[in-house]
């Protein structure tokens, strides 16, 4: 698979990310919006308009930039308090992650808006292995579960743990639930709704490990994201209805490794690092950390019987020797995924999210107010005051980017005023 962003042959998370849930290009750091910096909708918000539950699950901090591509729409993936302000108003079901309340990042008081916005939090292993499940009736209603695993941290600990690590992280001690665990529990969560769901997973400290250029790191979580695709995998094969995806976003450093890869395994497994000489970094000679690299990348698929798979992979070992004949670019996959779902459109769901409203009102300190109505929108949430009366959009956010307001239709039938113009995006 391609990778490369529109700006630049070696793409960023936030772009890649941005790719993979929305299927446009988009320039290094932009989240969530195409390379103009105008929202575009992702296969998260499409879900929910299906009435789907939805789920976004990384080892990283919950808005870091593939959660963020999921979810938010910034000009900038460093606009952190942007990002997670419009992730906890979004209605998302599920959020597990760490580096809720992170101030080198964001405010330390996320935790408190995320419990009043209605969500259980969930610090600990156990807290989310007790997390009721059985009274939620429309799960894509009343589900609302949030972790705030190591809270205060910029992520969290390594599953396989080797103690203190570069950044402070007593690993070895950890009382938060592995990649595994936390995939296990969302899908047996989300799966209780009738309309289906969609849940994304990422091992996000395969990345960190190769940008440290640490084989501990990257392949310890290798080995996390293995497991829990295993979960993943076992639960589609008795579900029989649903598809599994699994995608870098890009490369990063140029890894090489010894002849004997199983000894390297068996000592990460058993907490021994066997040497940072095993990654190879031949751009950056002199030590430092690695980059992302523009070389291509797999993609694996499991789908159910039946269903077509996507044009340029295969399913039997490759016939032809025409790499275009088995090439596909990172941004076909949302939308393969959304023509398994029916008749909407990842075009349409834009339309019907991202309405610039930008010359019908002012900007002053996070409040949009129109000129012609008593209408004010609290900015990158879901919330609206009319007439005096707050009323919320049921997670359809009113983002606020690149000094422009956009609104979902949905806004107009809440007010009760019918919707006449102005274009959507």
């Amino acid at each position: 698979m391609t990778t490369r962003s529109a700006d630049n042959g070696t793409t960023d998370s936030a772009a890649a990310g941005t790719a993979l849930a929305t299927g446009k290009k988009t320039n290094n750091s932009y989240t969530g919006v195409n390379a103009s910096g105008v929202p575009i909708a992702n296969i998260t918000e499409l879900c929910q308009l299906e009435g789907m539950a939805t789920g976004l699950i990384a080892t990283s901090y919950e808005y870091d930039a593939t959660p963020a591509a999921f979810s938010a729409h910034a000009s900038g993936r460093d606009s952190y308090s942007q990002i997670i302000k419009q992730m906890m108003y979004q209605d998302l079901n599920i959020v597990l992650g760490g580096g809720i309340n992170y101030t080198g990042y964001t405010s330390s008081e996320n935790s408190h808006t995320i419990e009043n916005l209605g969500y259980t939090l969930v610090g600990t292993r156990s807290e989310l292995s007790s997390a009721s499940q059985e009274n939620y009736g429309d799960v894509s209603e009343n589900m609302k579960v949030w972790g705030t695993f190591q809270e205060d941290k910029h992520h969290m600990p390594y599953d396989i743990g080797y103690g203190k690590n570069y950044d402070g992280l007593d690993d070895g001690n950890a009382k938060t639930p592995t990649l595994a665990e936390m995939t296990q529990y969302s899908l047996d969560a989300l799966s209780k709704d009738e309309d289906g769901f969609f849940l994304m997973v990422e091992g996000s400290k395969i990345d960190y490990g190769n940008h440290h250029r640490k084989m501990t790191e990257s392949v310890g979580d290798w080995i996390a994201f293995d497991e829990a695709f295993k979960v993943a995998l076992d639960f589609a094969k008795e579900d029989g209805h649903t598809a599994v995806v699994v995608v870098p976003d890009h490369n990063t450093g140029l890894m090489a490794t010894p002849s004997d890869m199983s000894a390297v395994v068996d000592k990460v497994k058993n907490g021994k690092d066997p040497g940072d000489d095993l990654l190879d970094f031949s751009s950056y000679e002199n030590g430092g950390d690695s980059g992302h690299t523009s070389m291509d990348v797999g993609v694996w698929m499991y789908l159910p019987d039946g269903v077509t798979r996507m044009e340029g992979t295969s399913d039997t070992g490759l016939k032809s020797r025409n790499r275009g004949d088995y090439t596909v670019d990172n941004t076909n996959i949302a939308p393969y995924l959304v023509s398994l779902l029916g008749e909407r459109t990842l075009q349409r769901t834009t339309d019907e999210l991202y309405v610039n409203v930008t010359n019908q009102g002012s900007y002053s300190d996070g409040t949009f107010s129109y000129n012609d109505m008593d209408l004010k929108i609290t900015c990158d949430t879901d919330i609206i005051k009319y007439n005096g009366n707050k009323l919320d959009l049921k997670g359809q956010i009113c983002p606020y980017v690149n000094g422009k307001m956009y609104v979902p239709k949905y806004l107009y039938t809440a007010i009760n005023v019918e919707y006449t113009g102005p274009e959507a995006v």
